[in-house]
């Protein structure tokens, strides 16, 4: 590493990434390892859920609004004071999924239509009036590389520290969903939701959520 120009190539972390949802029945996480295992085959925790593919970059906002003071002395603010601190969370799922379509859809929920004579089984996601939007946890988990951040699980697998964001309750965001259905086309639907508090983080500055990232190292068996 120069010391003219210094960096830690163990800091750098690329954007492959795997989102998964829970409700907030689920217990708030603590750790990365609340919502999968860190070990192979890294199955979800009891209650999440993977989105699956996706189809763009996901996104992580923090827009911070400001509000200026002012007094009768002088032409110039004298003081700025936060106003309001919006968190969203954007991505695109790419997987036809009918538990993605009840989330967009605020859907009272699947319905299986059994076969039947010169008939297929289908799954049937209604869609009707929306009067409230339904809270979910969120979590966004990426990797760094084995080489820069590597961790040894029990079996001697070797692979790169997890890290990424964990949102305690996010609903769909007030906007526009479309799904667009063309030719060499993926049908992805694209999801913005916005972050709120958990009423039962009662720390300040606490209450939205984190951001984790694993350590290097070796993981016990017991």
């Amino acid at each position: 590493m120069s010391t003219l120009f210094p960096y830690d190539t163990s800091k750098l972390l690329t954007g492959r990434h795997r989102i998964l949802y829970a409700p907030t029945t689920v217990d708030v996480p603590t750790r990365i390892s609340d919502v999968i295992d860190v070990t192979t085959p890294y199955a979800p925790k009891t209650g999440w859920l993977d989105v699956g593919a996706t189809s763009a970059a996901a996104d992580y906002s923090s827009a911070i609004a400001k509000n200026s003071l002012n007094i009768q002395q002088t032409t110039e603010d004298v003081k700025e004071q936060v106003q309001t601190v919006t968190r969203t969370f954007a991505f695109t799922a790419a997987e036809t999924s009918p538990l993605i379509r009840q989330l967009v859809e605020e859907s009272p929920g699947i319905v299986t239509l059994t076969a039947a004579a010169n008939k297929s089984a289908e799954k049937s996601i209604p869609f009707g009036t929306i009067n409230d939007l339904s809270r979910y946890r969120l979590a966004i988990l990426t990797m760094f590389s084995k080489n820069d951040r590597p961790v040894t699980e029990p079996g001697g697998t070797i692979r790169g520290a997890w890290a990424g964001v964990i949102a305690y309750q996010v609903e769909l965001d007030a906007q526009t969903y479309s799904t667009s259905f063309g030719e060499s086309e993926i049908v992805a639907v694209p999801i913005t939701v916005k972050a709120f508090p958990d009423p039962t983080v009662t720390t300040e500055g606490e209450e939205f959520g984190m951001f984790l990232e694993e350590q290097s190292g070796t993981i016990s068996a017991s």
